[in-house]
């Protein structure tokens, strides 16, 4: 994952900037926001086939729409903004699908509203990504592969403990060393992308 701007306010304003700086905000755009799109769509049903469509409208008519576009902080976050412009291409996608007899559709609609859908969407794409820059920052060291053995797979402190010659001191160490760069991690990816 490429490194992020402090906040979305200005990767938003850096795509209005001309030539270089503008196609590298907008790879960064795409890398940012396209796994969430694209994993809210798959919890809202859409068959596969369409999510890559469904990704390419949003940005495409992002795109479209940004030399008028004004991110107003005050009016509320760009996360709710980009929330409801999917949800409604969504929904566009269910009502106008040619592909799915109505049974089918209804059935590939699950209980999950949709801002339950989104959020956990969001939310599960921050945790992935905290996840792979704290396990970044923990090349080849058993403090990492303590914790994630311990906090992520479920094992059990002595079997870990045994297995990477440490003590159940240092295996529940790494576990809260982790836990905190992990929460401070969270914390970055949430201000970066304009929570």
């Amino acid at each position: 994952m490429r490194d992020m701007d402090p906040t979305s306010a200005t990767l938003l304003l850096r795509l209005k900037a001309d030539g270089d700086a503008r196609e590298v905000a907008w790879i960064e755009f795409c890398d940012r926001y396209e796994p969430i799109i694209a994993g809210f769509a798959r919890r809202q049903g859409l068959a596969t086939n369409q999510i890559p469509d469904l990704v390419q409208q949003i940005v495409v008519g992002f795109f479209a729409a940004q030399p008028r576009f004004l991110y107003d902080p005050s009016q509320g976050r760009f996360r709710g903004y980009l929330k409801a412009c999917v949800a409604h291409e969504v929904q566009r996608l269910r009502t106008t699908s040619a592909t799915l007899a109505k049974r089918e559709l209804e059935a590939a609609i699950p209980d999950e509203s949709t801002d339950q859908a989104w959020d956990a969407e969001w939310e599960s794409h921050q945790l992935r990504a905290a996840m792979e820059r704290v396990r970044a920052s923990y090349y080849s060291n058993a403090t990492y592969e303590a914790f994630h053995r311990v906090f992520v797979c479920g094992e059990p402190v002595e079997r870990v403990a045994a297995d990477l010659n440490l003590s159940r001191d240092s295996v529940y160490q790494a576990k809260t060393r982790v836990l905190a760069k992990l929460r401070l991690e969270l914390a970055r990816l949430a201000e970066q992308m304009g929570e």
